[in-house]
């Protein structure tokens, strides 16, 4: 290992260690964290290092909003990382639906990631739930992490049902609509309230499949809608098919789904 990667891997821990330290409320304010991320992007990222320069700006000194964001495409095209691939732990993939090419996300951790997802989930998705003291069961329509290594998002869903949500909590992937099925019939008759989540696609999929019968899930359900159709679904207008706890719904065949409390 070159003498440069051992730096960038020095500075790389500690400044995972000063994010994970905020995320907790035990760290320093955003900025100086934000700069110090730029500054070490800039040294040890030479394509990073180029558009810096590009722009005129310097990551030590220039405003933090004058810094420049590497532009989604640059994922499809190039590595974009500090640290050579032999040292990937995992690397997250976009569906490349868009323009056909998958952009690549190369993690060399992924504690500060889990960190993040579940602190954050416990301040919004599942504070009801914490709040009532009960675990929901957890039906993510999503492959599970084993199936999909490079989803970013079946890789948070799995911290969500492993941790968050109460024994029983499964995957049910919308390419088995019969284990779907199964998996909300279960819910809906359990004791406690249920979290259904997935992708839009998964559910545009899951809705057509019940036709308008409804499944009333528990009181104080959720469901959690995340990212776009894919091109694995038609696109519904409004694009948010999510019930709340009392069944309101900004798409109204999210109905079907709506809890009963």
């Amino acid at each position: 290992m070159s003498e440069a990667t051992s730096d960038a891997i020095r500075e790389g821990d500690a400044l995972h260690a000063r994010v994970r330290r905020a995320i907790a409320g035990e760290g320093e304010p955003f900025d100086p964290i934000a700069r110090a991320l730029a500054c070490h992007q800039a040294r040890f990222s030479e394509g990073y290092a180029r558009m810096c320069a590009a722009r005129g700006v310097d990551p030590s000194s220039s405003p933090l909003g004058a810094l420049p964001a590497v532009p989604t495409d640059a994922f499809k095209l190039a590595r974009v990382a500090t640290f050579p691939a032999a040292l990937d732990v995992a690397v997250f993939r976009t569906s490349g639906t868009t323009v056909g090419a998958r952009g690549a996300h190369p993690m060399r951790t992924l504690e500060t990631y889990h960190a993040a997802a579940v602190a954050w989930a416990r301040s919004t998705l599942f504070a009801p739930f914490l709040e009532a003291a009960v675990a929901p069961s957890i039906v993510a329509l999503a492959p599970s992490a084993a199936r999909a290594p490079d989803s970013s998002l079946s890789r948070m869903m799995a911290w969500f049902v492993e941790e968050l949500g109460a024994p029983g909590s499964l995957f049910a992937a919308v390419d088995d609509l019969d284990a779907v099925e199964r998996a909300l019939e279960a819910v809906a008759a359990a004791p406690r309230p249920a979290l259904v989540m997935g992708a839009a696609f998964a559910f545009v999929h899951l809705l057509d499949r019940l036709g308008g019968r409804a499944v009333p899930l528990p009181g104080g359900s959720r469901l959690m809608q995340t990212g776009g159709f894919k091109g694995r679904s038609r696109s519904l207008e409004g694009g948010r098919c999510a019930a709340s706890s009392r069944g309101r719904s900004a798409c109204p065949r999210a109905r079907s789904l709506a809890s009963t409390g």
